[in-house]
């Protein structure tokens, strides 16, 4: 038992200084040509987009990620989670609309992007940010 819970009060810590520590490389800027999609393929996991008003976007990323437990290690690849906030106000998330996992850009101006979990962090993953024609969900 007590090996158990020092084992989850290390992993804890850890995390908790993963979410704290700085990010050491700066944003990977993401430029789209008119109606054509951009790719990634690396490790970084926070981007910089500047979208225009009315913009509608597909973002997609997956790749590797590393996970521990029981005495054992894994790598898997996986979606990963996406968030897309404004770059000057980090607290207005935009969210895709209408299920079909566009994101509909209602401002123009810079944004981020920042992937999830911490456990892709420095692993290799891709990136591909599409431009999405006009909504036609009702």
């Amino acid at each position: 038992m007590y090996r158990r819970v020092l084992v989850i009060a290390v992993s804890l810590a850890f995390a908790g200084a993963a979410i704290a520590a700085p990010r050491d490389k700066p944003p990977v800027p993401v430029k789209l040509s008119p109606g054509g999609c951009w790719k990634y393929s690396g490790t970084a996991d926070a981007f910089a987009l500047t979208a225009r008003a009315g913009d509608r976007l597909v973002i997609t990323a997956a790749g590797e990620a590393d996970f521990m437990g029981g005495g054992v290690s894994w790598a898997t690849v996986q979606a990963r989670d996406i968030t897309v906030a404004r770059k000057d106000k980090p607290d207005v998330v935009v969210l895709p609309e209408y299920g079909d996992g566009a994101y509909q850009f209602h401002k123009g101006g810079d944004y981020s992007i920042t992937l999830w979990p911490h456990a892709i962090h420095g692993l290799p993953g891709m990136v591909i940010v599409c431009r999405a024609g006009p909504n036609t969900a009702k």
